[in-house]
C-alpha cells in the first residue's frame, strides 16, 4: 500500500477517502458506512512509508474462534535459510480507529467482545514464528519465536518501530499471529482488527 494520513477518527476516515477517491465520492455516499466503510483505513498507516513510497499490510490471525488454518507468512523463494535482521512495523489507521473510537463493523454497529476502551492492563502483540522448512504445513512446530508489542496499556504504536528479528535465527519462512489481552477479546475471539503494517525487511546474506 501507499495509503497514509494523519488521524484515524471517523471524521478523519472521510478526509482520507476523499484524498484518494475524491470529495464527490464522500458527498454522494454520506451516511452510508457500507460504502465509505473501513477499507481505506485498513490499508493505511498514520505516517508515510518508512522508506520509499510503499509498505506491506498484514492481515490474519488464529485464535480459539477463528477458522484460519494457515497463518500469513513470508518465505525465501529459493528455500534457503537466512537470518532476518529486522523489519519496521506500525499499527494501521483501522486498528487505531477501533482501539480509540470503539469496535464497530462496516455498517457502523458495535459488535463482539467486551471492549470498553484501552486500560492500563491492555496489550496486543505480534508473534513471529520461524520455520526451517519452507513447506512446513499449518500444524508444523516452529523452531523459534519472538514477540513485538503494538499496545502496552495506553502506550500504542503510532509510527514506525524497528523490530529485531535476528533471534529467530536462520529460518526459511516466518509466520505471524496476534496475541491479545482479555480486553481485546470475547466469546467470538479477537475483537480488534488483525492488521499491522511492515516495511524495510532487512535480511543478512553471506559475503
Amino acid at each position: 500500500s501507499n495509503y497514509w494520513g494523519e488521524g484515524w477518527s471517523d471524521e478523519d476516515r472521510d478526509i482520507h477517502i476523499a484524498k484518494y477517491y475524491g470529495e464527490d465520492y464522500v458527498t454522494e455516499n454520506a451516511g452510508n458506512d457500507a460504502m465509505l466503510g473501513w477499507f481505506n483505513l485498513q490499508m493505511m498507516t498514520p505516517v508515510k512509508a518508512h522508506s520509499g513510497d510503499n509498505f506491506a499490510v498484514h492481515y490474519g490471525y488464529k485464535d480459539f474462534f477463528s477458522y484460519v488454518e494457515n497463518l500469513p507468512e513470508i518465505s525465501f523463494a529459493d528455500g534457503e535459510a537466512r537470518v532476518i535482521d529486522h523489519m519496521y512495523v506500525c499499527n494501521t489507521n483501522y486498528t487505531l480507529n477501533q482501539l480509540y473510537m470503539g469496535v464497530k463493523s462496516e455498517a457502523g454497529n458495535n459488535f463482539g467482545g467486551n471492549w470498553e476502551g484501552l486500560t492500563d492492563d491492555a496489550w496486543l502483540k505480534i508473534v513471529a514464528y520461524g520455520f526451517d522448512d519452507v513447506d512446513a504445513d499449518a500444524y508444523a512446530d516452529p523452531i523459534s519465536q519472538i514477540e513485538f508489542y503494538l499496545v502496552q496499556g495506553k502506550d500504542v504504536v503510532t509510527d514506525w518501530q524497528k523490530w529485531d528479528l535476528s533471534e529467530l535465527g536462520a529460518v526459511k519462512k516466518v509466520r505471524f499471529n496476534f496475541l491479545y489481552s482479555d480486553e481485546m477479546g470475547g466469546k467470538y475471539g479477537f475483537t480488534i482488527p488483525g492488521y499491522f503494517a511492515y516495511d524495510d525487511v532487512a535480511v543478512r546474506f553471506e559475503k
